[in-house]
């Protein structure tokens, strides 16, 4: 029983992993749109951020809490190819 659960959480590590390395790469560009002086986009920009990521996160953990795998939307397909 444990070596299934296993297989399943394997999938949405890379799932999660694609999530992460896109967070940081976002994280660069707005930060970069700060040192540009371009404070009043890198806010918009920062909260546009935020909200993407947690709406793929709470997607990934209802999808996990299913037993359902599913690519995350926009960025899953690019994590199974990576990975």
């Amino acid at each position: 029983m444990m070596y299934n659960i296993c297989i399943k959480n394997t999938y949405y590590k890379k799932q999660l992993l694609t999530l992460i390395i896109v967070a940081l790469a976002l994280q660069g560009v707005i930060s970069m749109l700060g040192v540009w002086g371009l404070y009043p986009i890198q806010k918009m920009f920062l909260w546009a951020v935020r909200l993407f990521l947690l709406v793929e996160l709470i997607y990934g953990i209802v999808n996990f809490s299913k037993g359902e795998n599913k690519p995350l939307p926009f960025i899953g397909k690019y994590g199974e190819k990576a990975f």
